[in-house]
């Protein structure tokens, strides 16, 4: 029986190409979970609740707790700018959650429900975060939008908005709730000092690193 090399051949270089492409294949499958189990264990590294995280929450919550206490606010908490997927332009979709919070007795808390807010939902809030002359505004006062809404809504009589930035970047916000007139002191620049020094505190503590 006569042997064709040429066909030999052939049959051989299919079996090589079909053994490459499998073992590509093999080594692509490893190299993905290999890198998703690193990626896994980097997160849960990242979400580990270790005692300098503790330590940088519980620092800011104290500021957090004196600026409510010592301005004679309801409520004050912080928010925090972030992403939250992409548009179908691919334009991404700028968000903003409550991450700390303090209320007084029988004050419900609210950050539950302000988690994941598209920031033009709340632009008009957004634009007295960024004024260069923070003030504690009215809600009475406050134009027709969403703000107004929410104030309306929560019982919230008065605010005041101050930004926390990381050089010139936005990156979140303090905000002080009145839900009662009479709660709001007379001396309203004593008020805005002592927010601005617990504000500038609450910035320096975020941008450090522990």
């Amino acid at each position: 029986m006569d042997v064709d090399p040429v066909n030999i051949t052939s049959n051989i270089s299919s079996w090589y190409n079909i053994g490459w492409m499998a073992g590509s294949a093999i080594a692509g499958v490893c190299a993905y979970f290999w890198g998703r189990r690193k990626g896994v264990e980097s997160d849960l590294k990242n979400a580990d609740i270790t005692p300098k995280f503790q330590q940088k929450q519980n620092i800011i919550y104290d500021q957090v707790l004196a600026l409510r206490i010592l301005t004679g606010a309801d409520r004050s908490k912080i928010g925090q700018f972030h992403n939250g997927g992409k548009f179908l332009d691919g334009s991404s979709m700028k968000r903003f959650s409550i991450t700390h919070e303090s209320c007084d007795l029988g004050v419900p808390f609210e950050g539950t429900n302000l988690q994941n807010i598209v920031v033009t939902i709340f632009w008009d809030m957004i634009s007295l975060i960024k004024s260069e002359k923070p003030e504690v505004v009215f809600a009475k006062d406050l134009p027709e939008g969403h703000f107004r809404s929410y104030c309306r809504s929560h019982g919230v009589d008065a605010v005041l908005l101050l930004p926390i930035r990381k050089d010139e970047l936005y990156t979140g916000f303090v905000m002080l709730e009145w839900c009662d007139v009479d709660k709001i002191p007379q001396d309203l620049n004593k008020v805005k000092d002592i927010a601005e020094h617990h504000r500038a505190s609450i910035e320096v503590e975020m941008l450090l690193r522990r």
